[in-house]
């Protein structure tokens, strides 16, 4: 091969990648034009649905201390699903409701997010009306939050239990039996240290424990107990407050409420205890075979 071929093949070895490289410098910027035009055209859209948002007509809604600004077109179907909400409330949290300071919560037509980009036309009442009734009940539920102590709430996970107490023991129980250290059997047999260890550590039971701590407070003392916890203080302080008690009487009671027989629509508690024994037996069984069968 000629000295002229050599170089020329060399030079296209050299080309090519270079070549390459302005493709691809080409392609990040044709990128970067879209990524551009696109921020362009969501700040356009936020724009237009600003301009929507605020230009709706607003209409008070229920009584104090909670009331709510919805659209005129759905306030004739909101009033009875205000209500209700404020009824379960009501029933899930005692007279504290009541003694919250005066709010008034406006609930707006969104765009329809059917719609590509979810902008668009705005969506229609009876959507609105169909999360009425959640979006109200988890309003009540955040205004319920700030009168407790500030730790209270990210403590228990963001989440306060339920008006009825069996569905956070069974997921406690679960939890407790499903705890790999043995600690979790410890503490349903009646090891209170171990059960505070177990409540007060961050780990993935921790927030099925709190919350049925937490319920079975309000269980047994009634939901007058939530006006009690409200209030300044450390966690522990609200507890106590709650249940009239120290905090190793709550624990206590606590446990034995985990082993108590549960309801008949639930899973007997022996049954679970026995499963679980079960289903570890099984665990050893195999790992012990395949410990065997690897040294065989």
């Amino acid at each position: 091969m000629s000295d002229r071929r050599l170089l020329l093949l060399a030079l296209a070895l050299v080309a090519r990648p270079l070549a390459a490289q302005d493709d691809l410098a080409l392609l990040r910027r044709r990128v970067a034009n879209l990524e551009a035009h696109r921020e362009l055209l969501a700040r356009a859209v936020a724009r237009q649905d600003s301009v929507a948002l605020a230009a709706q007509s607003l209409q008070v809604v229920g009584a104090p201390p909670f009331q709510v600004l919805v659209p005129a077109a759905a306030a004739p179907g909101a009033g009875p699903i205000i209500d209700q909400a404020v009824a379960v409330a009501r029933e899930r949290f005692g007279s504290l409701l009541d003694q919250l300071p005066p709010e008034t919560l406006p609930v707006r037509l969104e765009p329809d997010a059917n719609r590509p980009g979810g902008s668009g036309p705005l969506e229609a009442s009876s959507h609105l009306l169909g999360r009425l009734g959640f979006v109200v009940g988890q309003s009540l539920e955040a205004r319920v939050g700030r009168q407790l102590p500030d730790s209270f709430v990210p403590w228990i996970g963001g989440r306060l239990p339920a008006l009825h107490a069996e569905g956070e023991r069974v997921r406690a129980i679960k939890a407790l039996l499903s705890d790999s250290t043995g600690r979790g059997v410890r503490c349903l047999e009646g090891e209170l240290v171990i059960c505070r260890a177990l409540v007060n550590r961050e780990s993935p039971i921790s927030r099925e424990l709190r919350v049925s701590l937490v319920a079975s407070i309000v269980e047994r003392e009634g939901v007058e107990s939530w006006g009690k916890m409200a209030g300044n203080g450390t966690v522990e302080d609200a507890l106590v407050r709650g249940a009239g008690a120290p905090i190793d009487s709550v624990v206590g009671r606590w446990v034995e409420s985990l082993r108590a027989p549960l309801a008949a629509s639930t899973v007997p508690f022996t049954l679970l205890v026995t499963s679980a024994i079960g289903w570890a037996l099984v665990l050893a069984s195999l790992f012990l075979w395949r410990v065997k069968w690897h040294h065989a």
